[in-house]
């Protein structure tokens, strides 16, 4: 195996347990929290694809945001509408794929998941994941300048 496939295939794992965020996650069968898997070692490719995702959501606000100013022209108000919920679908199902890889899960799976939550509860997921792969490279980072 080369080095690029080697680092690629290097993934460092941890875990997220719901029980933290509320109790009722919890596996009725054996009291444990429920755990969720997840990729502690974010690759360069993936943290800017997280970056570009960012701004993608950050336009599609925008898009909402114009198609508020439209108002008393209902035709033009419809068409910004409809292409803002486009590209609200379209940037969600880039997130979807882009957390799959982060939670080493299908990107179907993700929309369960989340889907599956209160909204509060999935950011608190999300950020929770994003906090401990900073914490992990930080850490790493002061390791090696010793």
């Amino acid at each position: 195996m080369d080095l690029v496939a080697a680092l690629r295939a290097t993934v460092i794992k941890a875990q997220v347990d719901l029980s933290e965020l509320d109790e009722a996650y919890r596996d009725p069968e054996t009291v444990e929290g429920l755990k969720v898997e997840f990729r502690l070692n974010w690759t360069r490719d993936q943290k800017e694809r997280q970056r570009e995702l960012q701004r993608e959501t950050l336009e599609v606000q925008h898009l909402y945001q114009q198609a508020g100013e439209l108002v008393g022209e209902l035709e033009a108000w419809r068409a910004a509408m409809a292409e803002a919920d486009r590209r609200t679908d379209e940037n969600w199902e880039d997130w979807a794929a882009w957390w799959a890889e982060i939670l080493l899960m299908s990107a179907e799976e993700v929309k369960q998941v989340s889907s599956s939550l209160p909204e509060q509860h999935w950011a608190w997921l999300t950020n929770e994941v994003a906090q401990r792969a900073a914490q992990y490279e930080a850490a790493a980072l002061k390791k090696a300048d010793g």
